[in-house]
């Protein structure tokens, strides 16, 4: 029945390598076409990839740069213009934070149902968000569940007395940040991945360069608003009925009950960030710096407002602080590098290029 099983040692791991190989390059086209192409029924696209030529797919390993470079990164560029376009046109025109309770009662409705179901032909319920726009490693056919459609996209409420905005658990990071910022304020913990949502990581896990300030994103959450498996409405926060559930949330992954929004910590901004690249030897110097820079070694220490680092090698790192800045004089303004230009990853992140140049000033490096 298994007759590779036979094989010798050294065959069997050729076998099997070669095996996983396939399959990785054959469900990687997958994974692309499924997110690139979601007019097509997905079970279709499956099927029909699934049954690929061996020489195909050896061919579109072998030539995978070429694949990516002229296929993947074209169609995932216009890729996201579309999506940028409809959260433009559904931000523009189809926002309504006024009716925000009237979605959350449709919501409630939806799980009553689903409660009125006889037991035996009861399916476990989920959202209806497509497994191609989740950021997941792992996915589960949501075919076979009884899906609850979630569509909440809207920023409800910013609070600059108390320092918080509440939203939809839909809002991206990228579409907060792009609200936040021309007011003066960012999020307490706001991730460099524009596409992940505000709910997403509420309820799993998320945390940046400002972390060793204010923690882990679910440590800037005030509250959340979430619909429970009997269709109750909860308003949870750290010191009410509900703070048992506060503290379950974070990491639940949504299996607790159906955010429908949250309330989150904001801190003021300005609009640069002034840099240092600070270049280190040796692990033991390195993980003394991060404890001194990141206030570890003392409660009161003054810490940068970011705090990153790039390891390049066993011994060599570069550690990057930053602090909010503005902008007063012509020579600061020479110093600006727009950061979303290539030309900085170029010139500025050669790695072993960039570790020797650093190596080589006498003082931290200052942009």
């Amino acid at each position: 029945m298994f007759p590779y099983l036979s094989m010798h040692a050294k065959h069997y791991r050729r076998f099997v390598w070669s095996a996983v190989r396939r399959l990785c390059v054959r469900y990687t086209v997958i994974f692309v076409l499924l997110i690139h192409s979601h007019i097509v029924h997905c079970s279709v696209l499956w099927l029909w990839i699934a049954m690929f030529p061996d020489w195909l797919v050896k061919l579109l390993e072998e030539h995978r740069g070429l694949v990516v470079v002229l296929f993947c990164l074209p169609i995932s560029y216009l890729f996201d213009i579309c999506l940028k376009l409809s959260n433009w046109i559904r931000r523009r025109r189809l926002s309504a934070p006024e009716q925000h309770y009237l979605r959350v009662g449709k919501i409630q409705e939806s799980v009553r149902e689903w409660n009125k179901l006889p037991a035996a032909s009861r399916q476990p319920m989920c959202t209806s968000r497509p497994n191609w726009l989740s950021l997941s490693t792992t996915f589960f056919q949501k075919s076979q569940c009884h899906q609850i459609q979630v569509a909440l996209f809207d920023i409800l409420r910013l609070n600059e007395k108390e320092m918080t905005v509440k939203v939809e658990p839909m809002v991206s990071v990228g579409e907060i940040t792009s609200y936040l910022v021309p007011r003066g304020y960012a999020l307490a913990v706001t991730l460099e991945i524009a596409d992940a949502t505000c709910g997403g990581l509420a309820m799993a896990v998320g945390m940046t360069t400002y972390s060793h300030k204010v923690g882990l994103y679910q440590e800037s959450v005030v509250s959340y608003d979430v619909v429970l498996a009997d269709g109750r409405l909860a308003h949870v926060t750290k010191d009410n009925e509900y703070k048992d559930l506060f503290h379950c949330l974070p990491w639940s992954h949504g299996t607790l009950g159906l955010l429908v929004a949250v309330e989150l910590k904001i801190v003021p901004v300005k609009p640069y960030v002034h840099l240092r690249y600070i270049p280190v030897r040796g692990q033991q110097m390195f993980c003394n710096e991060i404890r001194r820079l990141s206030g570890a070694l003392s409660p009161n220490a003054r810490t940068p407002d970011y705090l990153e680092a790039t390891v390049f090698g066993k011994d060599e790192a570069v550690l990057m602080v930053g602090n909010l800045a503005d902008v007063k004089t012509e020579r600061a303004q020479l110093k600006i590098n727009h950061v979303a230009r290539w030309e900085l990853c170029k010139e500025c992140f050669g790695k072993k290029n960039l570790f020797a140049f650093l190596l080589s000033l006498k003082h931290p490096y200052r942009v």
